[in-house]
């Protein structure tokens, strides 16, 4: 067989299996029913290494959290990332009292990463913060590759890094600027 034919094989089998058509990303916001997703997704190993919390959480802990942010009136929203309508990761949404800043926080189900996904739900993140009349901000470690990309394909630069390189803070332009 031919590195050609091999080549036009592998791509056809690629094409097959990703479909020809782009996948609809979309938000939604977060309910009681989508606890056990979050929770397994917030405790995969791979999320923890690259989280500021980065030891496991317990189920009551996060029971309590998540109700508490599904409140109505509470400065965190949490919402689900869908791919053609099925979950594929959360994020959150925290408005600051002291300015003007709303910080995104985003994790993906481990098959939906490197897919673009994240790029996406990141820009329609945005856009709900600054319909708000806020600035979207981020705060990466820098050792968090995969989502300093993310933010950066999505429209943030690097704002801010602190001496110690603990966290970077990220921060969205206009939506002119994309």
């Amino acid at each position: 067989m031919s590195a050609i034919t091999r080549t036009v094989r592998f791509w056809r089998f690629q094409l097959s299996y990703l479909g020809s058509e782009t996948p609809t990303i979309s938000l939604r916001r977060a309910t009681l029913d989508d606890a056990q997703l979050i929770f397994l997704w917030r405790n995969d190993i791979d999320v923890r290494e690259v989280s500021r919390l980065s030891r496991k959480v317990e189920w009551e802990e996060h029971a309590a959290w998540l109700s508490t942010r599904l409140e109505p009136g509470h400065a965190e929203s949490v919402w689900i990332i869908e791919k053609d309508a099925a979950p594929a990761g959360s994020a959150r949404i925290e408005q600051y009292d002291d300015d003007d800043r709303s910080e995104i926080s985003i994790v993906l189900e481990k098959k939906q990463r490197n897919h673009g996904i994240g790029q996406t739900a990141i820009k329609q993140l945005a856009d709900i913060i600054r319909s708000s009349g806020r600035i979207p901000v981020a705060f990466v470690r820098p050792d968090n590759k995969r989502s300093v990309k993310a933010f950066q394909k999505a429209g943030f630069t690097l704002s801010s890094q602190p001496d110690d390189a603990s966290l970077w803070q990220l921060e969205a332009g206009s939506r002119d600027d994309r």
